[in-house]
């Protein structure tokens, strides 16, 4: 939703709301029956209607496309078309409900942000980690939450031994492993951000490392062990931040580059 300043749109939409009962006055004015013996009054003051509709039809057509806007970011649902004059009777007639009920939201704007707390943004499943959510996608829409968890964990942690070419560990042992900052060994390579200079970076390399390290033994002890002794008690919203834990360590996992030990 677009940013309105309120209290302007307010002053806009009372504005139109003016024009039309001023349009509307001089509309039923110029069509209401005169008694024959008033008829040159009613030439006179038909005359001096007209003048005052032109200038309001037009101060309407002029301002309709702003009040549409304000429209469409506080009440979109309704169609933009609904301030358009039509017909043959008063053509305003079907613009004043709209913009009555546009009058309202903004009124009501203050209460309404206070009782509607923002509901902040929505994490979309299908845009975790392909890893995470291809291995749980099936049995999460089945409604095994744990399950589906748990077969996200196996399926990072099988990524990550193909990666480092060490089938023989798992759990917490692998990201140990992988992101130990220390040098790699013979047969025992690391996991390297290779983005972070470990010469001018010092702080930031071990950091970004241990905490990767961490993670990972976390998601093993933490999500992936309590998962595998086959409970599946576990309501959908927690599954889905686990979820989104082991997308943050898919992620890391698969950007990191591997550093093998290199003979003196």
């Amino acid at each position: 939703m677009n940013s309105v300043n309120v209290e302007l749109a307010k002053e806009q939409v009372a504005n139109f709301l003016r024009l039309l009962r001023d349009n509307s006055a001089v509309y039923q004015a110029e069509h209401k029956r005169q008694p024959s013996s008033a008829l040159r009054q009613f030439v006179i003051n038909r005359a001096r209607a007209a003048a005052v509709n032109d200038s309001t039809q037009s101060e309407l057509l002029r301002l309709q496309p702003l009040i549409e806007e304000i429209a469409e970011a506080l009440d979109p649902n309704e169609g933009r078309d609904r301030f358009k004059p039509r017909g043959d009777q008063w053509p305003w007639a079907t613009s004043y409900p709209p913009t009555e009920r546009l009058a309202g939201i903004l009124d009501q704007q203050e209460t309404r942000e206070a009782l509607f707390e923002p509901t902040g943004p929505r994490l979309q499943a299908d845009r975790l980690h392909r890893w995470v959510w291809d291995a749980a996608k099936n049995l999460w829409d089945d409604g095994h939450y744990g399950h589906a968890v748990h077969g996200a964990t196996k399926a990072v942690e099988h990524q990550t031994q193909i990666k480092l070419k060490r089938l023989d560990f798992d759990g917490k042992d692998l990201y140990a492993l992988a992101f130990s900052t220390k040098d790699p060994e013979v047969g025992t390579p690391r996991l390297r951000f290779t983005e972070i200079d470990k010469i001018k970076q010092p702080k930031r390399w071990t950091s970004a490392h241990e905490g990767a390290q961490f993670l990972g033994m976390g998601c093993a002890q933490g999500i992936r062990n309590p998962q595998a002794h086959g409970t599946d008690d576990l309501d959908e919203q927690e599954a889905l931040e686990q979820l989104a834990a082991l997308s943050v360590l898919a992620r890391w996992v698969e950007s990191s580059g591997v550093v093998e030990h290199v003979p003196e």
